[in-house]
């Protein structure tokens, strides 16, 4: 062998080493860019199926509800990622539309289009949980919300039980879903006497849980984990 060619197979034997070391894309840094995102047409239009919409915290928008609620959650123990609001969504077989029922500020309200829902929330990612739930259980949990919560003032933290995660767990009891009996709701107690409140309350200068929580218990979006089945997840 001359020594042309065995320089050439040594550093071809290099080229190889090196390629065995050097990522082939940057898919592992880079997981959201690579995420393939579902939409409303992918979705299946069966008239008993209901979909839970699951908010995530987006820490790069001017927004800063997002990262107060996600905050509060992964101080009570909740892991990433956090939620911050939800909406319930079904396609109306009489407008051959998808819409969306829920509290959501300003007011609480029903059959919303999910155009609508998509442009005031632009930018966040959403979790979609989907759920069978017979037709006349779906009609008697709009009546109920059309009776109770239309109309009725945002409250995220009270007095009034006007919150995101209060339409849907009422939605859930209204629906008769098994999985709603096991949501947990914090009382005020547990969040005062939670380890690292004091940090959170620093952060967001707030001289006590008092001072953020009207009412006696909340339920967070994370809990919401609990009900349907997971089918994928939006970009809006």
């Amino acid at each position: 062998m001359s020594r042309r060619d065995a320089l050439r197979r040594m550093l071809a034997g290099g080229a190889a080493l090196i390629s065995a070391f050097t990522p082939l894309s940057t898919h592992a840094e880079e997981p959201d860019k690579l995420k393939t995102y579902i939409d409303f047409d992918n979705l299946p239009k069966d008239e008993e199926y209901v979909y839970l919409l699951l908010f995530e915290n987006n820490p790069n928008d001017r927004n800063t509800s997002d990262d107060f609620i996600a905050d509060a959650a992964q101080t009570m123990g909740y892991g990433h990622p956090n939620y911050w609001h939800s909406e319930v969504a079904y396609f109306d077989q009489d407008k051959k539309e998808w819409m969306a029922v829920g509290c959501r500020p300003p007011t609480c309200s029903g059959d919303l289009p999910v155009s609508q829902l998509k442009s005031k929330f632009r930018g966040y990612k959403v979790s979609v949980r989907q759920l069978h739930v017979p037709l006349g259980q779906q009609t008697k949990a709009r009546q109920w919300f059309e009776q109770n919560l239309q109309n009725q003032p945002y409250n995220l933290a009270g007095p009034l039980l006007t919150n995101c995660t209060d339409a849907v767990v009422a939605f859930g009891q209204q629906w008769n879903v098994k999985e709603v009996q096991g949501i947990r709701y914090k009382t005020r107690d547990e969040i005062k006497n939670r380890q690292g409140i004091a940090g959170f309350l620093d952060r967001w200068k707030k001289a006590s849980v008092d001072d953020i929580l009207y009412r006696d218990s909340i339920v967070f979006p994370d809990e919401l984990e609990k009900m349907g089945k997971h089918i994928g997840t939006m970009q809006f």
